[in-house]
């Protein structure tokens, strides 16, 4: 009986393990069957932002769908040129590639817009209109019968152009200069509308055509002159700012439709993501690039005329604006640059110039206060005293630019512990709260201290003390305004970077550190309103000001 009983428990233990074995066997085999490995081309160098951006693009997707989507990047053409990686694309050889929006015009005539002279207004201006999900759905759907779409945009700078020794200073100048454009048919018609002769021809050709004087110009964005060495052979860089051209991320619309609903959506937040960080990379690279050009190249930067091209191509632009192709995307493109808060560049910039100016004015009497002291011995208290009232109204209005510009620095680590639902929840709350605060400590606060301080007289400049601190109301108005726009801002996305340990530059979320530098700046104010023993308020005021 017990023969038969350990051998009935035996049995059952082994078709167990062998049940529990070809479970584990069918799981990881699920798990195969639920990768899927996304190949992804491009004809830059590793160290160019867009393959940067790329590996932010690889590294989010892997990362939020846990495996289950993988990218293999092949930067440097490796897999071909920018129409055999769109033509693989097409039919699934690749996956994905990213190529410039003027390769798409020969499969969407909606792209050939971005070939428009003066499309955009500026740079803000087309990365805002850009976000807008109506103009991504306009553009990045034109192509789907040609078997792909587009998934994000890449900034791929300004394009101006330089020559390789004649100086431009306005569309008569460009009268019979050779210029290299894009091979397509309205890269030729833009220059020729801009006064130039067009020369249709290949990106690596352009170093020895200028060289050898085969051209006499090119276009393209300031990391042309540094990547490529053009800097080497075009000494003369001419902001034209004639047209704003993207990248495009574009995936094969087969593989995109196979994916789920979920993984549709984790592939397009990593997308959106990359974006939002290359614009980063991309106005750093373009710094750089200009300085090295500029102190190592020899290449001289020159503003233009720039109303003198916007009159040539007045045509060109009308005619894109006529033509039945493009009309409408145009008219969208130019609907959402008007439906841009003009009120919020305005204030940025008053915000930036009223704070540039008094810091130059701090410089020049912070020199006079040195010389006056230590050369001719007779220091002066009136330039001190205006030195101190400059510096905080410097310190508020470099505070609300920075805030409103999403530049100041934010504490992320309980952040990064939320999930992003309830980041975003977080996000608004933030803004509601900081707007309570400005309006009671800094509005109301900042009013009681200048009714407190109005009759104080500061004895040298005879000025009232409440100049100086009606610095706080003003600013809290700029920071209610600014956290009101944040709140009816639709195309904000969380862009933290990932890897950083607790602290990181930070631009949407989580702006409550600002604040604690202005409740901290405020104890030292109204501590200064009662005792002058707080004269070292200064270096809280600069470093808030940080």
């Amino acid at each position: 009986m017990k023969k038969i009983l350990f051998k009935s428990v035996s049995a059952f233990i082994l078709l167990a393990l062998l049940v529990s074995m070809s479970s584990v066997q069918a799981s990881d085999k699920d798990e195969k069957q639920q990768s899927k490995t996304i190949v992804l081309a491009h004809n830059q160098p590793t160290e160019h932002p867009v393959h940067k951006s790329l590996t932010i693009f690889k590294k989010k997707l892997e990362k939020e769908s846990k495996g289950q989507l993988k990218v293999k990047i092949y930067p440097n053409g490796q897999l071909g040129s920018e129409r055999e990686a769109i033509e693989m694309t097409q039919t699934n050889a690749i996956q994905m590639t990213k190529v410039s929006a003027g390769a798409l015009e020969s499969f969407s005539p909606s792209y050939s817009l971005f070939n428009m002279p003066y499309l955009f207004e500026s740079q803000e201006n087309y990365r805002h209109v850009m976000r807008e999900p109506k103009v991504q759905d306009a553009f990045f759907n034109s192509t789907k019968d040609n078997g792909f779409l587009g998934v994000t945009f890449y900034d791929a700078g300004v394009r101006n152009i330089y020559t390789k020794d004649k100086e431009i200073k306005n569309s008569d100048d460009l009268d019979g200069l050779k210029t290299r454009v894009q091979p397509g048919k309205t890269s030729v018609a833009l220059i020729k509308s801009l006064g130039g002769t067009p020369t249709p021809m290949d990106y690596g050709e352009v170093y020895t055509a200028l060289q050898s004087g085969v051209i006499d110009a090119a276009e393209n964005n300031e990391t042309s002159l540094t990547t490529n060495n053009h800097g080497e052979v075009a000494k003369n860089y001419h902001y034209t700012e004639h047209a704003i051209v993207p990248d495009i991320l574009i995936m094969n619309k087969e593989t995109y439709d196979e994916l789920s609903t979920q993984q549709q959506k984790w592939l397009k937040d990593a997308a959106a993501y990359s974006t939002e960080k290359h614009e980063k990379l991309w106005d750093e690279e373009v710094k750089q690039a200009k300085k090295k050009a500029k102190n190592e190249m020899g290449v001289k930067f020159h503003q233009v005329d720039k109303s003198s091209f916007k009159d040539a191509s007045k045509d060109l632009r009308q005619s894109f604006a006529e033509n039945p192709k493009t009309k409408s995307d145009y008219e969208l493109i130019e609907k959402e640059e008007k439906n841009m808060n003009k009120a919020k560049l305005i204030i940025d910039k008053l915000l930036l110039t009223l704070a540039g100016l008094a810091l130059i004015v701090m410089v020049i009497l912070s020199i006079y206060q040195v010389a006056a002291r230590f050369i001719f011995n007779a220091p002066s208290t009136m330039s001190e005293e205006i030195v101190r009232f400059l510096l905080i109204w410097f310190a508020l209005l470099s505070a609300s630019y920075v805030f409103g510009v999403k530049k100041h620095i934010a504490i992320l680590f309980v952040r990064e512990l939320l999930p992003s639902k309830v980041q975003l929840v977080m996000e608004k709350i933030g803004d509601i709260v900081i707007i309570l605060i400005a309006l009671v400590l800094m509005i109301w606060g900042g009013y009681e201290v200048v009714h407190l301080t109005w009759n104080q007289i500061a004895p040298s400049t005879g000025m009232s003390m409440a100049a100086m601190y009606s610095a706080l109301p003003v600013s809290g108005v700029f920071v209610i305004f600014y956290s009101i726009y944040n709140l009816l801002d639709k195309n904000e996305l969380a862009t933290v970077k990932e890897g950083e340990e607790g602290a990181a530059q930070h631009d949407n979320y989580c702006r409550f550190s600002t604040f604690y530098h202005i409740l901290f700046l405020l104890v030292i104010w109204f501590a200064d309103c009662i005792s002058d023993y707080f004269k070292f308020h200064y270096y809280f005021a600069i470093d808030f000001t940080i």
